[in-house]
């Protein structure tokens, strides 16, 4: 069970409530307990939106799969690797992106469907913190 905590708000309760249900659901006697900075890539905020934005784009007729492919290989990049023989192509993973990188990322991909004429989703909880502004902050330019 991983969670994300902050420097400002209080922790001890949700310390308190993870062991109490991690000693519930199992039958251990004891659990390893690690803390690290969040350097993590993506967050989850980001890749919720960025699933909820790729069901949009089903409305093109493609998968979301062949949309999370196509815009992966237009703003990451792809290679080409021979692998037995057969030359197949490598698009970078988006799950390797920082939280910064993915932000980008996201907006590039706004950017598109504005373009195709696409209304995309933007629920305040996950867009703003997504994108990397405030609500109502307008981007600079």
């Amino acid at each position: 069970m991983k969670r994300m905590l902050q420097r400002h708000k209080p922790k001890v309760h949700i310390l308190e409530n993870m062991t109490r249900a991690t000693f519930k659901d199992t039958d251990c006697d004891e659990v390893v307990v690690e803390m690290k900075p969040n350097t993590d890539s993506r967050s989850m905020k980001q890749n919720k939106l960025y699933w909820k934005w790729l069901k949009v784009f089903e409305e093109t007729g493609n998968t979301q799969e062949a949309m999370h492919n196509y815009l992966g290989e237009m703003y990451l990049g792809c290679e080409f690797e021979k692998v037995r023989g057969h030359t197949i192509k490598i698009i970078p993973s988006t799950t390797k992106l920082s939280v910064k990188e993915f932000s980008e990322y996201l907006l590039k991909i706004d950017i598109l469907a504005q373009e195709m004429g696409l209304i995309l989703p933007r629920p305040e909880d996950l867009y703003y913190d997504s994108i990397g502004r405030k609500s109502g902050e307008q981007e600079s330019g």
